[in-house]
């Protein structure tokens, strides 16, 4: 099977925007007949939002974080030492508000 990487911001959809909802009809079919990985500097909550969870769930490999966080059909399968000390510093800075 035939394997495309893409980015998120910029190509696939506006910078920070929602992708266009007929080229996201475009992308599940293009998921359901090509190995499709994405990469991306945001977090999955913002690449949700952006592609929605339709096309997050059928990529191959989505690269969170420019790596630091991997999700493989939906599931988080590499959360790196930088990503757990960031989520633990901003869950600190969240309850000491």
């Amino acid at each position: 099977m035939k394997k495309f990487i893409f980015d998120v911001d910029g190509t696939l959809t506006d910078s920070r925007q929602q992708i266009d909802l007929s080229f996201e009809v475009y992308m599940i079919k293009f998921c359901c007949k090509y190995d499709v990985y994405l990469v991306t500097g945001s977090d999955r909550a913002k690449t949700v939002e952006q592609v929605g969870l339709d096309i997050y769930n059928r990529s191959k490999r989505v690269y969170n974080c420019s790596g630091a966080d991997v999700y493989e059909k939906g599931n988080n399968i590499l959360i790196t030492r930088f990503m757990r000390i960031a989520m633990f510093k901003q869950q600190d800075v969240t309850t000491t508000i």
